[in-house]
């Protein structure tokens, strides 16, 4: 299961996305990585921004898929210690 939440007070946007820990990790990657492209839809709506080439998009995509990578590796890699 994903929920991909957009959180919002009158100054900030929270987008916030989950991933249930049931699912493989392969689905799971592939999965934030839909979810992230729907966040970064509401962040430039939210901001106003004209991204015509995607670069903000792709970019802040490629940066959550980084972020969220590390978590997902690093406790497969503390796994496979155990």
């Amino acid at each position: 299961m994903a929920i991909n939440l957009l959180l919002r007070d009158p100054e900030c946007l929270h987008p916030l996305i989950v991933i249930d820990g049931d699912i493989p990790a392969n689905h799971a990657l592939a999965t934030i990585a839909h979810e992230a492209a729907h966040a970064l839809d509401y962040i430039i709506e939210f901001i106003g921004m004209d991204d015509r080439s995607g670069e903000f998009r792709a970019h802040g995509i490629a940066e959550i898929m980084r972020q969220t990578t590390k978590v997902i590796l690093g406790d497969v890699i503390k796994k496979k210690k155990h």
